[in-house]
């Protein structure tokens, strides 16, 4: 499969019948493995399809800078869908978070903000307060 970007990659994963674990008589169970999208996670479909809208009701410009509240694998796929279009990213997560998120993160161009990981919330309020 030859894809014009790694934007096309996404959500095209694999289905992998279960043959094993159903039996005689039994429908056919697939897995769909959403691991194989391009940043490992299922939430590349959910942040280019809140991207894609946001371009198509006109409320992102290529000037503006996508904000977001993430502990992980939202800000990982939001950091790569904002660098393919073109966006600056920059999300706000609490500082007890893995380095490697983050790593990943910066990787694709996203600014990261850490938050105190004494308040649960601190990361979503900051992010929130950013975006007005």
């Amino acid at each position: 499969m030859t894809a014009r970007s790694v934007l096309d990659l996404i959500g095209n994963t694999p289905l992998v019948p279960l043959v094993r674990m159903t039996g005689r008589g039994m429908g056919r169970v697939y897995l769909k493995l959403e691991a194989f999208n391009p940043s490992g996670s299922l939430k590349d479909r959910i942040v280019r399809y809140i991207v894609e809208k946001a371009e198509a009701e006109g409320r992102l410009a290529p000037h503006h800078v996508i904000v977001d509240a993430s502990s992980g694998n939202t800000g990982i796929a939001l950091g790569m869908v904002a660098a393919l279009k073109g966006y600056r990213s920059r999300i706000y997560m609490p500082e007890s978070k893995s380095i490697e998120r983050r790593k990943i993160m910066r990787a694709w161009g996203t600014e990261v903000v850490l938050t105190s990981a004494e308040d649960q919330n601190s990361h979503i309020w900051a992010a929130e307060e950013a975006a007005r």
